[in-house]
């Protein structure tokens, strides 16, 4: 039970140690909170502080469907050989996880709507919903035709699409309660995260270097109207 809720503590508190690190120190700053915390959880994962699912506990959660076993259910698998103590540890260990996200993914999206300006966003808001109706028309073609390619090499291609839409019309929060939603694999979760994380690195390196060269051979430039009264 302690180390349960060192493990919840550690799940709160280090994101805090991450911003600060980040404001503190230019180069982790550069790197970002985000990108920090997802090495921090690969390295955690692969050095052997976490216990690792078993074939059989993962046949009886990923396979069902579902984030972990409840206590009561686990204590009598375990007892009856059909998982191990290391996995009555891991499911322990899910439990305190699933539990974190689902009450943390209901508190980042009041977080995030706590910093919008609404009225910079209604002096913009024709085009932008134009951008925004454009862009999850060119998501939901492009996600619909990696589907139709990748549906029999890639397990779950349709939770993962799914994913993938939520993430490129609402960001990382989206893709958390899609993936909630949809009970899909933790590690199917991370994954999609990640390789998003390298490609979208990618991206924007090309947009801050090569990009508004590229971009201004055909597109006009940006005129911000002038600033309302009050509005920064």
């Amino acid at each position: 039970m302690f180390s349960l809720i060192l493990l919840a503590l550690f799940c709160l508190v280090f994101p805090v140690f991450l911003i600060w690190l980040t404001n503190r120190y230019p180069f982790f700053k550069k790197v970002g909170a985000i990108v920090l915390a997802y090495a921090t959880g690969i390295i955690i994962a692969n050095v052997g502080l976490m216990p690792r699912a078993s074939d059989a506990y993962r046949e009886v959660t990923i396979g069902q469907d579902r984030p972990y076993i409840p206590k009561t259910e686990a204590v009598e698998m375990v007892a009856a050989g059909t998982i191990s103590h290391s996995d009555f540890r891991y499911n322990s260990i899910a439990v305190v996880q699933d539990s974190m996200q689902s009450a943390l993914v209901l508190l980042a999206i009041p977080l995030i709507l706590f910093s919008l300006n609404v009225r910079r966003w209604l002096r913009f808001s024709g085009k932008g919903f134009l951008s925004m109706l454009l862009a999850l028309v060119s998501v939901m073609v492009i996600v619909a035709t990696g589907y139709l390619i990748f549906r029999n090499s890639i397990d779950d291609a349709d939770k993962i699409g799914g994913m993938l839409i939520g993430l490129y019309t609402g960001g990382s929060v989206n893709l958390a309660s899609i993936a909630l939603a949809l009970k899909v694999d933790p590690n199917a979760f991370i994954m999609t995260n990640t390789y998003d994380m390298i490609v979208g690195a990618i991206v924007i390196m090309f947009f801050i270097t090569a990009g508004p060269a590229f971009f201004r051979l055909f597109l006009p430039p940006f005129k911000a109207p002038a600033a309302a009264d009050g509005d920064s």
